[in-house]
């Protein structure tokens, strides 16, 4: 059933109709709040919307059930880059 309704998810997702995705991966996480392939979109999602906060509770909701995941490292570092950026803390020029 999860792997149905993250096949639909993804495909809103990647339709830009972000809050049906979000909602879709919201349902595959109360039925088993550890699958990582919905945390890690449900933070993308955030993060797209511009939802700084959200999506790293999602990618720290990820990084605590797979430490492991070396996407999940990244993922959660380039949100935490972009909400310093869009706050004006930090600019491109310190990455080049």
């Amino acid at each position: 059933m999860n792997e149905s309704l993250l096949r639909n998810a993804l495909a809103l997702h990647q339709a830009g109709r972000f809050a049906e995705a979000a909602r879709l991966y919201g349902d595959i996480l109360k039925a088993e709040p550890a699958h990582k392939d919905a945390l890690y979109l449900l933070g993308l999602t955030h993060m797209q919307r511009g939802e700084f906060s959200t999506a790293l509770e999602a990618y720290d909701r990820l990084l605590a059930a797979t430490p492991q995941m070396a996407e999940a490292h990244a993922a959660r570092s380039e949100e935490h880059t972009s909400e310093l950026q869009s706050r004006g803390l930090i600019s491109y020029a310190v990455f080049c």
